[in-house]
Order: C-alpha cells, then structure tokens, then sequence
C-alpha cells in the first residue's frame, strides 16, 4: 500500500472566517515557495541554528518584494552571439519580435454544472 501523502483536515467556523490581522508587518514575512525545494529549504531552516539560519533566511525574498527578473540572463550560441554588437542590440531585436507576434487570446473554459 503507497504510503499516505495528505490527510484529511476538518476545520471549524471560526478557523474558516480567520483573516490576516491589519497590523502584520508584511515586510517581515518570507516567501519560502512552492514544491520539493520549498520543503527542502524549510527543513533546513527549521534544522540550522545561529549564523546560519540567519544566513538561509536572508535568502530569501521578502512578500512585499516585486519579483526581479531585472538579472535574467540567457545564453546566446555563438552563431547568434556573432550577429549582435551588444545587449542593447538584442533586446531592440527581441522587442520588434515581441511586437510583431499575434497577441494570443486566452482560452475559453465551458462551465461544467
């Protein structure tokens, strides 16, 4: 037999009406993420102590922080490097890309009653 991975929670009325107090300080709050690795890094913050819990959870991102992809990088081949003087020249290209693609609609989902 697989080995259960979830339970059943039943919560109760109050639990269920429960929100976020108006005074949390949002800023102090991480984002952990989602997923293996998420859960991962939680057990290795819970299991760190000292200078190196402090370390892991300045890692990472604070809720109130706007996702950067400022730093994103891509990895040009060396044939496509070669045609582009710089990185102003390939974000221009990859602009006039953008703006000559089709803009995609989003798909249409039937309601099932």
């Amino acid at each position: 037999m697989p080995k259960q991975t979830h339970r059943n929670v039943k919560f109760t009325k109050e639990e269920m009406e429960y929100d976020i107090p108006d005074n949390l300080d949002l800023g102090k709050l991480r984002y952990v993420g989602r997923g293996q690795k998420a859960m991962e890094m939680a057990r290795r913050i819970s299991r760190a102590r000292g200078a190196e819990k402090r370390r892991l959870i300045e890692s990472l991102p604070r809720c109130d922080d706007e996702p950067s992809t400022a730093n994103a990088s891509v990895q040009l081949e060396p044939d496509v490097a070669s045609i582009f003087k710089d990185g102003a020249a390939v974000n221009k290209a990859l602009r006039a890309l953008i703006q000559a693609m089709p803009a995609i609609e989003p798909v249409k989902r039937r309601k099932i009653a």
